[in-house]
């Protein structure tokens, strides 16, 4: 049970880090559950292309990470509001998908003919694996390392930010790239689990992970923590769904409940 839980959280994780940098740096990533979809479907065509999963995984990062570096430019440039933009990525990306998907695969729906297979190890284990190693340098980096200081303080202190000879704006553009390449990354691996593609293959899991910032109290040990709770509750709805006992748009819906239950218990403020 301990493993499943930890195999449905380690993706997930991923995408609270990401939407848990831009926190930080106080450009909330409004797009996570658009790049997630995106990652997961580049990761899909790039693999069946190249014949490589590993080209796969790196080619749907670089993807989402010019797609978000692309905006990013556009709010710089149109000093336009960074939360609608982000908002209008996900829409946008809801769009490209099907465009590309048609063109390479000839349908705008579920693909599941291509793939490169890797090992069965790396499906579950191995995926699990290499997101836990980047979830522990991500870490490391915001814990052991000037620049993290400076990340984490960079929302709430742009002043000291300035003061030590680094340029805010250059915090946030790069805490949006990190996000978004965890969010591709993530993708990938849900693609890679599936071995194919489905539209809407992310199901709410951005939204989730900007849920779990303000339920984790925006600290990273406390992220961890509400993550693993709500992966807790995905796994019980996927256990109770062969049961028969409440019915599947119910227990599709828990992860959802679990959160707005806890938006409701958990106080605001520390005393």
């Amino acid at each position: 049970m301990l493993l499943d839980v930890l195999v449905i959280a380690s993706p997930c994780l991923l995408v609270a880090f990401g939407a848990l940098v831009s926190e930080y740096a106080g450009v909330m990533a409004i797009f996570l559950e658009g790049c997630i979809n995106m990652g997961a479907f580049f990761c899909f065509a790039f693999s069946a292309l190249t014949g490589s999963v590993a080209l796969g995984i790196a080619g749907s990062c670089a993807v989402c990470m010019a797609y978000v570096f692309g905006a990013w430019l556009f709010v710089q440039k149109a000093k336009a509001d960074i939360y609608l933009v982000g908002a209008g990525l996900n829409i946008l990306s809801a769009g490209i998908i099907p465009v590309f998907s048609k063109l390479w695969f000839g349908t705008s729906g579920v693909v599941a003919a291509g793939i490169v297979e890797p090992s069965a190890f790396f499906v579950r284990g191995g995926s699990t694996l290499m997101c836990i190693a980047f979830a522990s340098c991500f870490v490391f980096a915001m814990l052991k390392t000037p620049w993290g200081l400076a990340m984490r303080i960079c929302g709430t202190q742009k002043d000291v930010v300035k003061a030590a000879g680094v340029k805010p704006e250059l915090l946030q553009c790069e805490s949006w790239l990190a996000a978004s390449a965890f969010a591709a990354l993530a993708g990938s691996v849900l693609a890679i689990r599936l071995q194919s593609f489905v539209p809407n293959i992310s199901s709410g899991k951005g939204w989730i992970a900007l849920a779990v910032v303000f339920l984790g109290r925006k600290n990273i040990f406390g992220v961890v923590l509400a993550t693993l709770l709500f992966a807790a509750a995905e796994y019980a709805s996927n256990r109770l769904q062969g049961l028969n006992i409440i019915k599947p748009a119910m227990l599709l819906a828990m992860p959802y409940i679990v959160a707005l239950l806890l938006f409701a218990v958990v106080p605001s403020k520390k005393r």
